[in-house]
């Protein structure tokens, strides 16, 4: 059957937009990976997406910025300057003390102290959420960070530095942050709100995600036309030749964020290699692929349809590509690599992108 090769439309339901709190802060800022974009992100030797790769961002660990342009950090990795792209976290806003604070264990005046003293004016604190029933804000005192060194002197039993890296409150009023106008610092604890809703739901998601699924695993066979021969031409069956383009990685090591056949690929990469032969540029994140095309329903599914595996677009966690016959190749964790499988559960969407 010849297929007319029409690029669906991007779906509107699914859009996320990156948190910049207020206006643009000092370099002491720090900033989180958004894992509801992707699931990584490379460290790069230079502002470049082909630079060499130092390593990879997948926690919720806060890094801490150095500098900054319109698309790139500039952080410190393994004593090196190194980058990451700018649109793939959430920046958490600097704010020093106006006066001497001690740090609390809870949003209470009489909890405990976590450091034997007062903070002291000038300590660079960063903000991690305010609390609803207070006014106390939950910040982040880190020693090593620029400046505190020097204002606060916490010595071991050697008379050396101690390395101190705490969570605690502060009340606003002992900020700088304090002498905003009431509508920014309102703005700002939405825009925090909004973050750490979101950062809980990213956490669920890897919790639930915890249980590593164990497929089951069936014959690798290819789609073929009625004459017996393998499908690989797209102007006849578009979805037959994708899905057995796919197919070809069968075999291939499962490595998050990778993108190769012979080093590795994550489930994601593997969309996005094997769709990219057709003329469409994916971007490398299965909740962000899912965006992509129109919806079909279970049971409906062509070859080359999209499978999509979560239990909202905010927590999609695995994609795989439809053979249209019941069942799906996809890179499946580490254990067992690339393989054909059968759906297995209720995918949360089916996409298709090509008719």
């Amino acid at each position: 059957m010849k297929n007319k090769k029409r690029l669906l439309s991007l779906s509107s339901a699914f859009f996320i937009s990156m948190a910049l709190v207020g206006p643009l802060p000092s370099l002491a800022d720090e900033v989180i990976l958004n894992k509801e974009n992707t699931s990584g992100v490379y460290i790069r030797a230079d502002k470049a997406n082909d630079a060499e790769i130092y390593g990879v961002i997948e926690d919720f660990n806060p890094i801490e910025i150095k500098d900054e342009d319109k698309d790139w950090y500039q952080i410190s990795y393994e004593d090196k300057d190194a980058y990451i792209g700018k649109s793939w976290f959430f920046r958490l806003r600097d704010a020093k003390l106006i006066s001497p604070s001690n740090l609390k264990e809870n949003p209470d005046s009489d909890s405990l102290n976590l450091t034997e003293d007062e903070l002291g004016k000038g300590t660079s604190l960063t903000i991690l959420d305010f609390d609803k029933d207070s006014d106390f804000v939950k910040v982040a005192y880190r020693s090593k960070k620029r400046y505190n060194r020097t204002v606060n002197k916490f010595l071991d039993d050697e008379g050396k530095d101690k390395d101190i890296n705490e969570e605690g409150y502060v009340k606003l009023s002992s900020l700088d942050l304090s002498k905003e106008d009431k509508e920014e610092i309102e703005k700002i604890k939405k825009e925090y709100q909004k973050i750490n809703e979101s950062l809980l739901r990213q956490k669920e998601a890897e919790r639930q995600a915890e249980d590593v699924i164990e497929y089951e695993e069936i014959y690798v066979t290819y789609l073929v036309d009625d004459n017996g021969d393998i499908i690989d031409d797209p102007s006849n069956d578009i979805g037959a030749s994708i899905y057995n383009d796919a197919v070809e990685y069968v075999g291939s090591p499962y490595v998050f964020g990778g993108t190769s056949k012979t080093n590795g690929i994550d489930c994601s990469g593997l969309v996005l290699e094997v769709f990219a032969k057709y003329g469409l540029n994916l971007p490398h994140s299965a909740k962000m692929q899912a965006a992509y095309g129109e919806d079909v329903k279970l049971g409906e599914e062509k070859a080359g349809d999209l499978i999509f595996f979560g239990s909202s677009y905010d927590d999609i966690y695995h994609v795989a590509i439809a053979d249209g016959f019941g069942n799906m190749v996809h890179a499946a964790n580490p254990g067992q690599g690339v393989i054909v499988s059968p759906i297995y559960d209720t995918p949360f969407v089916i996409k298709r992108i090509f008719e």
